[in-house]
């Protein structure tokens, strides 16, 4: 299912999380998935952005990176929830240079740039 920006807005104003069922600390920037994760996530749908031009300018790794959905690698990404917590995770599989990872990252509100 394809997801606008619009109702992935409406996900994040809607969903209610559940403080203190699971710890996701580690997937605040780009994380590989592990089992552990991967068992308990939902998908809600693959955003559907036009990526910039010039895709490579906006850093993403780190902690407080933007997530800004017309730069690589968030244009394409899966949005998955997972069932404990309610958590909203980004996902894409890297497949550059190396075997393909598949890279988890939970998505911040608050670091979207709209």
């Amino acid at each position: 299912m394809v997801l606008t920006l619009d109702e992935l807005h409406k996900c994040l104003s809607v969903e209610k999380k559940q403080d203190g069922q699971c710890d996701h600390s580690s997937y605040r920037e780009w994380h590989n998935g592990s089992q552990g994760l991967t068992l308990h996530l939902q998908l809600i749908g693959e955003i559907a952005e036009t990526p910039v031009e010039n895709q490579f300018d906006l850093p993403y790794w780190g902690n407080d990176a933007p997530i800004n959905f017309r730069f690589y690698p968030y244009y394409g990404c899966e949005v998955l929830r997972c069932r404990n917590c309610k958590e909203l995770f980004l996902h894409y599989r890297e497949i550059g240079g190396h075997a393909p990872q598949e890279r988890y990252r939970l998505l911040r509100k608050e670091l979207i740039v709209w």
